[in-house]
Order: C-alpha cells, then structure tokens, then sequence
C-alpha cells in the first residue's frame, strides 16, 4: 500500500482512494461496478478482467526474544505452537489454511484478529507465531522487536491478483481504469498501467482487499 499511494499522490492526486475489507460479495460488487480495483489471493471469476500482479512467499515472525532457534519450522512444529491469525476470508488465512485443511491439519490458533499491523506488535511481546507475506515480514523486522523464521515446506506461496470491473459497466470509473485509450494496450493490465489510466481521468477508486 505505501508505494502505491506514493505513486497514486505522484501521477493522480485527486484521485480517492477507499480501501475496503475483503468480503464475500467483492467480486459482485467489481462485476457491477461498485468497486473498481480488488486484489485477491485466488483468481478472479472469469467475468472480470485479471492479471497476476506478483507471486509471494511466507515468513514467520516470532519475538526478537522468543527461545526459538530453528531457521525453518518442520511441519510438527509449525502445527504444535501457539499461533496468532489474520483472518482474511471466513475465520481463515486462506493461502495458510486451505491447503492446511486439504492434508487434513489446522494451526493452533489461540488469536484471531483482522488486522496484520497490531498483530505485529502483539508477536513482539509473546510467544505467538504469525505467518506472513514475506515483504510485509522484512518491513516487520525492520520496525518492531519480531525476527523471521522459514515456515515449513508444506506452507506454499500465493500469487496476487488484481480484478477489474467488466466493460459493459462504461459509466462508472471501473470503466476509466479498465478502459483502453488510444495509446493503452488492450491487454495491459500491470500496475503501471493501471496507475496511468487513473491518471488520466478517475476520480474514484475503491480497492476491495
């Protein structure tokens, strides 16, 4: 998100910016034009436009202080501590959990909150685990008394999507982001090209995560 708002303020500075909590209806409320942009760990339906924005991994983060010493979690391990959870989609970390869930395991989660930077700081006074995307666990480390540990083998990284509202809605500002210019490529979904098309003419942007 920092980034992104740097460049937004740059290239679009009257553009507004709502962040919105994922929900159930997201992907509804983007094929309706409610919502312009959605960034999701899972594809897309078909009925919106996608394109993969990155592919991610995770880290652990355990308190500075915490007597743990492993550079990786075996599996054993991983499902026996206490863990804190982000609850991103019904209770569950979805990329954690699902395919926890498909081998027949679940962490042992003692907290669960929706909010990762307050968690953070909660790992950093207990003994809890929290597994997080490795970009926001460098930026953890560098910020608050937390160090990363290597999750076990079977947690597997996720690829990031983003979603945007179909064509046929070409009154909305979904529209201005998704619709081609003369000079856009058609088939140009990357950040860069989204930014500019926000640039150039949106005056709205709401981002479902």
């Amino acid at each position: 998100m920092p980034p992104l708002v740097e460049q937004l303020r740059a290239v679009a500075p009257n553009v507004t910016v709502d962040v919105s909590a994922w929900n159930d209806r997201v992907y509804e409320g983007t094929a309706a034009g409610q919502i312009d942009l959605a960034l999701s760990a899972e594809a897309p339906p078909p009925a919106l436009d996608s394109d993969v924005l990155y592919e991610e991994d995770f880290v652990c983060l355990v308190a500075r202080t915490d007597k743990i010493r492993t550079r990786r979690f075996s599996l054993k391990q991983y499902l026996n501590l206490p863990h804190v959870i982000v609850s991103t989609w019904e209770g569950q970390q979805t990329p954690v959990d699902r395919p926890l869930a498909e081998l027949g395991l679940k962490r042992h989660a003692v907290l669960r909150v929706p909010f990762f930077v307050t968690t953070i700081f909660t790992v950093a006074r207990t003994d809890l685990i929290l597994t997080v995307p490795r970009r926001l666990g460098k930026l953890a480390a560098a910020t608050a008394d937390v160090r990363a540990v290597e999750p076990p083998h079977e947690i597997k990284g996720f690829y990031l999507f983003h979603g945007l509202a179909s064509a046929a809605h070409c009154g909305t500002c979904a529209h201005l982001v998704s619709r081609t210019t003369a000079d856009d490529n058609a088939d140009d979904l990357s950040p860069s090209s989204v930014l500019n098309r926000l640039a150039a003419g949106c005056c709205f942007w709401e981002l479902g995560v």
